[in-house]
């Protein structure tokens, strides 16, 4: 039992005013069975039938890790409470990951998994009121979880018979399911809800989630209820005005498992659901649609479309005058650019939920905002190497990534300002790309050559270790090439080199190892660290490790960063 603030209450436990700032959790070695809750481990309800209570806390950042276990037993992991009875109201979870990973166990000797980004698994008399996450929750064990919701993994039944209320929650966090994951069941709200020895009616009710899902098998996602377990359970759950958002999960239903959508959940979306209107020519239209909930029954009126908007300043792109509320179209004003329009809902009381809608306006530009799209750039395809880049979103590497340094670049990648956060990549997990067996270059670009250019760019967070001629925190070498407005911050960088008798020199660079007949100008580096070791001719930069024929304008800063070179 392990919780940011408390391994397990009982009883009549109060507690209020309860704040976990960063940190972290972490589970290892062998167990049988495990909580981990960002709050609370366990909750139980003692011999007196009395609850505990949670209330006007919360965490913010504070991490959740489970990276090896062997157990037959359960395991549950959520943002605030992992597992038991709790009245919790006004109790939130801002940011922070919860890591589902480790070597699992086989499949017929594991007990269940139950996690949620605010709850685990919560049995009858839970009340839930005003509570909310936004919690980023990774899976990579593919054996780690058996049920998982973007609020809750599993509300379930007590044999004490009394009833539990969800009131005003709502999740908003993320989701990614890594590859060889066939998870099932996942909900944008709640991930199963099982009757267990229960027959007493429970209620959900005025609660949304907008949790964005990646990675996940269609087959196995859904939006609102993962899996409502049986009939049951059907017959004693009340739904009353909650609502999904297609366009985040991605799912084709708001409950799994073939069933019939109960009245009281209720779909918003906006077409188109990829969420990108790609090559819109200048001058040419695309049109926007916006689905509102249409309630039913004795359900009133909850949320409504809240209108199309855009940057004041942005002229990339024209909302024409809608026609009917919830329609627009959008014109291209200029050409090769890409810029986002939004989709507000609003309701009275709550905070309003944005959909963005990128939107790449032609000239061959390719709109990346995903890192499954960032490892792509560059590698043939529909992501050519001379290809013509736009960041579109903040991208973050995947607890667990391995990575591939990419090939010769001679395209131009807009980051937009957007970032690039490679905190999921170990440092044992970098891979050079080598033209040949002698010039060995590591970095998130390899050599960016022939008129390329990167621009307006943001990466944070690299740790990279290995032997290279040419190591780079952005790129390994630049040359005949254009760097322009980057940052790169928390950089750190170690070249092992080489022996004398197999490479002569070993260069380290936050931004790049070489530059050569290029020009830069903007550059900032921040909080990083840059080693590099040979046995003979070692460079180290705190920005490059070398420049020949090149210049650097602008304004240029290298702040906090420490530079090593052992020969």
């Amino acid at each position: 039992y392990a919780g940011g603030a408390f391994g397990a209450v009982n009883s009549t436990a109060a507690v209020d005013g309860i704040k976990v700032i960063g940190g972290s959790l972490n589970l290892s070695g062998t167990v049988l069975s495990s909580t981990q809750g960002g709050l609370i481990g366990a909750s139980y309800r003692g011999a007196d039938a009395k609850v505990s209570t949670l209330k006007n806390s919360s965490t913010e950042n504070f991490d959740i890790t489970r990276k090896s276990f062997v157990t037959s037993g359960w395991a549950r992991m959520a943002g605030a409470v992992a597992e038991g009875v709790i009245h919790a109201d006004n109790v939130h979870v801002k940011g922070g990951t919860i890591d589902i990973s480790g070597d699992g166990v086989d499949a017929a000797s594991r007990g269940n998994r139950f996690n949620g980004g605010f709850a685990g698994c919560v049995s009858g008399d839970t009340k839930l009121t005003n509570c909310s996450t936004s919690a980023n929750t990774v899976v990579n064990d593919p054996l780690a979880t058996d049920c998982l919701g973007g609020f809750l993994g599993v509300l379930n039944g007590t044999p004490q018979g009394v009833a539990s209320v969800l009131d005003n929650c709502r999740a908003t966090g993320t989701i990614s399911i890594g590859a060889g994951v066939n998870h099932s069941p996942l909900g944008g709200f709640i991930g199963l809800i099982s009757s267990y020895q229960d027959v007493i009616p429970r209620t959900i009710k005025n609660c949304y989630t907008s949790t964005k899902i990646s990675g996940a098998q269609a087959a196995s996602l859904s939006g609102f209820v993962g899996r409502i377990n049986d009939a049951a359970s059907a017959s004693i759950t009340t739904y009353e005005n909650n609502m999904w958002v297609k366009n985040t999960t991605m799912a084709g239903s708001a409950v799994g498992g073939g069933a019939a959508v109960p009245t009281g959940i209720y779909e918003m979306s906006v077409t188109p659901l990829s969420n990108s209107i790609t090559n819109l020519a200048l001058n040419a239209t695309s049109p926007l649609t916006a689905t509102v909930p249409t309630y039913t029954g004795a359900d009133a009126v909850q949320w409504k479309f809240g209108g199309w908007s855009k940057a004041a300043s942005d002229t990339v792109v024209q909302l024409i005058n809608p026609t009917s509320p919830t329609a627009a179209s959008v014109r291209a004003m200029e050409d090769n650019k890409a810029t986002s329009i939004t989709a507000k809902f609003t309701r009275v009381g709550y905070e309003d939920i944005n959909i963005p809608i990128s939107v790449g306006t032609g000239g061959g530009w390719i709109v990346v905002d995903t890192w499954e799209k960032f490892v792509q750039v560059g590698g043939g395809g529909a992501f050519p190497a001379n290809g013509k880049y736009i960041q579109t979103a903040n991208i973050t590497a995947p607890a667990g990534t391995a990575y591939t340094t990419k090939a010769l670049f001679s395209g131009v990648y807009d980051g937009g300002g957007f970032s690039i956060d490679c905190a999921g990549i170990a440092k044992d997990k970098w891979t050079a790309n080598a033209d040949d067996a002698s010039y060995i270059r590591m970095g998130l670009f390899g050599g960016v050559c022939n008129a390329g250019a990167l621009q307006n760019i943001n990466v944070k967070n690299i740790d990279m270790q290995g032997s290279a001629l040419m190591m780079g925190g952005l790129a390994a070498e630049v040359w005949n090439s254009t760097l322009k407005n980057i940052t790169v911050q928390n950089i750190r960088l170690n070249n092992l080199g080489f022996a004398a008798s197999t490479q002569s020199e070993a260069h380290a660079g936050a931004v790049a190892g070489h530059m050569h007949m290029s020009n830069a100008s903007d550059i900032t580096v921040k909080d990083s660290n840059i080693k590099a070791t040979n046995e003979r001719n070692t460079f180290a930069g705190g920005m490059f490790a070398r420049q020949t024929e090149s210049s650097l304008t602008g304004t240029n800063k290298v702040q906090n960063t420490i530079v090593e070179a052992v020969q």
